[in-house]
């Protein structure tokens, strides 16, 4: 006998709309993009509609101007500001925020997610990106775009450094030993001593782990590389394929 299956469904929130000049639309609040009663209200939408998350990109770049005939500067809440806010705002939808492994060092990654899902108890994910935009790579202080193998190899890295510092703190590790005067129990915080080609992180994290374990993994590589990335790290696939053989 076949089992039930459910749909799970996320909001992709782009600042402006899938067509980058539907805030030229006379029913589209002027200055939405830069208001969180808009976000608050999709959240409240969604979440009533039983949807699992609200995703929210981020490019770390405003764009160019030549190409703002077509569509405006971002203009809009980086994802953990605006995470933290709709986490306060929603009792159940996930919240994930997109951090870059190319230009956002694991730790603080690590840091921001996992504060996000304390704020949400429990409601965080983190899309994880490697950025394309040559735009992006001028904030930077680069002249041009790492090869694109290397930046998943920066994301392997990246991803193992990130998960290491979530678990650094055992499940049980804070005691709150008022008597004793003892906040975690001992041995129970680790530093994570990691010394590899990228990065090197002494740890420990900040702050205890995660009511679900780990916050959620998500990824969007279409590339081959990307899709191999995706099978071994990710919980959540987010892809966009044009026909139904590619998808």
């Amino acid at each position: 006998m076949s089992q039930d299956r459910q749909i799970h469904l996320s909001l992709f929130a782009l600042p402006h709309g899938q067509l980058a000049s539907a805030w030229r639309l006379p029913e589209i609040p002027a200055h939405s993009t830069n208001d969180l009663s808009q976000y608050a209200e999709a959240a409240r939408i969604i979440e009533d509609a039983k949807f699992d998350a609200f995703f929210i990109a981020d490019k770390l770049s405003a764009g160019s101007d030549e190409n703002w005939h077509y569509g405006p500067p971002v203009d809009a809440f980086e994802p953990f500001s605006l995470g933290g806010a709709l986490a306060a705002l929603t009792d159940k939808l996930g919240i994930i925020a997109t951090a870059s492994t190319t230009f956002q060092h694991p730790y603080l990654i690590s840091r921001s997610v996992l504060a996000l899902d304390h704020l949400s108890k429990g409601r965080s994910g983190w899309n994880i990106v490697t950025s394309y935009s040559p735009d992006t790579v001028k904030n930077f202080g680069q002249s041009e775009h790492l090869p694109h193998d290397e930046r998943y190899e920066i994301a392997e890295e990246a991803i193992g450094v990130v998960r290491e510092l979530w678990r650094s703190w055992g499940e049980d590790a804070v005691a709150w030993d008022r008597e004793a005067g003892s906040y975690t129990r001992p041995g129970s915080v680790q530093a994570i001593d990691h010394d590899g080609h990228y990065f090197t992180v002494a740890g420990p994290g900040e702050f205890r782990r995660s009511v679900q374990g780990e916050p959620v993994r998500v990824q969007a590589g279409s590339s081959a590389r990307g899709v191999a990335f995706a099978a071994k790290h990710a919980e959540i696939v987010f892809t966009a394929q044009t026909t139904l053989e590619e998808g």
